[in-house]
């Protein structure tokens, strides 16, 4: 299905070019979320990132959306998906294919453990779900309420 990755080798590349990450850093890319860019953005880019970095984006969005997580967790996730969304970040993305995600998915990765406590099973399986709809059917209509 989706394009295997080397997962630790993108992390370690967007850790040298990141640093150290800190959540007030994070959540300054907040401004640059909202439903319709992150829903054209895995549009655009969905097929590409293969499971390794679109399950982790999707379960940050599913923290977000969830009722129980709470106003700063939120923060941060809105923080770390505005950042997925923008092109021209730390390495940009259109720039080297793959590896422009690689920061990406630091910063989610990062955040995600941060609120580790909100993914519930039926966050991991709903956003199982809609990675294998975006990545096995055409993504011009993605519904992110499956």
């Amino acid at each position: 299905m989706g394009r295997r990755v080397p997962v630790l080798g993108l992390l370690k590349i967007a850790k040298s070019k990141l640093g150290e990450i800190r959540l007030e850093d994070i959540r300054r890319y907040g401004k640059h979320f909202s439903e319709v860019s992150f829903r054209d953005k895995l549009r655009a880019v969905g097929k590409l990132l293969g499971e390794n970095i679109l399950l982790p984006i999707l379960k940050g969005y599913y923290v977000l959306t969830s009722p129980t997580t709470k106003a700063g967790e939120k923060a941060m996730l809105i923080g770390a998906l505005g950042y997925f969304i923008l092109p021209f970040d730390f390495v940009p993305d259109f720039l080297a294919g793959l590896l422009g995600f690689g920061d990406d998915l630091m910063v989610i990765t990062f955040v995600l453990a941060k609120v580790q406590n909100n993914v519930t099973p039926e966050i991991e399986e709903k956003a199982e779900r809609v990675m294998r709809k975006i990545l096995g059917e055409r993504t011009t209509d993605i519904d992110l309420i499956d």
